[in-house]
């Protein structure tokens, strides 16, 4: 009698210490409260060269989800602790550097790094712009003159249908960047086609505007809006410089 009810045995003993054994999953994986989690990492500055910054890093502003601002060190590092499972953004700001901004990413439990990469807001500006245009003045080409140096530099170049053009999202449609040549007279010259005009959506004999700033190289500011998909350029130069053709 004892034999035939031993496989049933056998399979309740072994469920109950498979039960006894499982793990259980942490607080906060699956949405509920976790609030012993820390955010850490470290800020890198960059200059307009793109060589990396060592010191001044404990000058930058940072701000987790709106909240108060707080410095990194002197090296450099940062750290939020006691927060709980979520989605989060940090904003990093100095006054020298351009705005970096880490949108929305999510933080279950334990400890996340990050690192935050700012680059030098430009100190050289475009001193002239001009618009190539043949005898009807349609465009060809832009050509921007910036200051010399032999360092190496960028030129950025935004296009947009209204003189309001500019770095800011709401006014471009698309962003060009070009090398400064490092000798003679400091030039960046963009071709500009009327295929790609078309295919940004400009019409034949429609006017349309370019505004040019100095750039970083190796931009490491630059980051997606999540709202338009266009990306944010706010290590450009401070001044800029506009012209406008008509579209071929």
């Amino acid at each position: 009698m004892l034999l035939r009810f031993l496989p049933v045995f056998l399979l309740l003993a072994w469920s109950a210490l498979f039960c006894s054994c499982a793990k259980v999953g942490p607080a906060g994986a699956n949405g509920s409260a976790y609030t012993n989690g820390v955010i850490a990492g470290h800020v890198r500055l960059y200059d307009q060269y793109g060589y990396e910054v060592m010191g001044y890093r404990n000058r930058a502003k940072l701000s987790l989800s709106g909240g108060t601002a707080l410095s990194p060190d002197t090296n450099g590092y940062f750290s939020y602790a006691g927060l709980a499972t979520g989605y989060y953004n940090i904003i990093a700001t100095d006054s020298l550097y351009a705005t970096t901004y880490i949108n929305n990413f999510q933080f279950l439990l334990d400890t996340l790094y990050l690192e935050i990469r700012m680059s030098q807001i430009p100190t050289f500006s475009p001193t002239a712009i001009y618009a190539a245009r043949d005898s009807a003045n349609h465009i060809d080409s832009i050509t921007v003159a910036f200051d010399t140096d032999y360092r190496q530099r960028n030129c950025i170049l935004f296009v947009w249908n209204a003189d309001t053009v500019s770095s800011a999202i709401s006014e471009y449609t698309v962003a060009l960047v070009q090398p400064i040549t490092a000798a003679g007279n400091s030039l960046a010259t963009f071709s500009v086609t009327a295929q790609s005009l078309y295919d940004l959506g400009y019409s034949s004999g429609s006017k349309v505007y370019f505004a040019a700033y100095g750039y970083v190289v190796n931009d490491c500011s630059a980051y997606t809006d999540h709202a338009t998909g266009k990306i944010v350029y706010n290590a450009v130069s401070a001044t800029h410089l506009v012209d406008s053709a008509i579209v071929p």
